[in-house]
């Protein structure tokens, strides 16, 4: 049981870690040598993230 709370835990952190991205400014992105493109790329895989979180706190409750 604590190995699926760790992994929803990093999961979550990814997540918001992407979404904080989407908020930097492009001189930011270009001093880390990321384009908006691939910052749009990598929000993009929050769709399956969220799924995946889901589907963990449903299992944590019991569902």
């Amino acid at each position: 049981m604590q190995k699926k709370i760790n992994k929803m835990g990093a999961m979550m952190r990814l997540y918001k870690t992407r979404q904080q991205l989407q908020k930097l400014p492009d001189f930011i992105l270009q001093d880390i040598g990321r384009t908006k493109a691939e910052i749009t790329h990598e929000l993009n895989k929050n769709n399956l993230l969220n799924l995946a979180v889901s589907h963990f706190r449903n299992l944590l409750k019991g569902g």
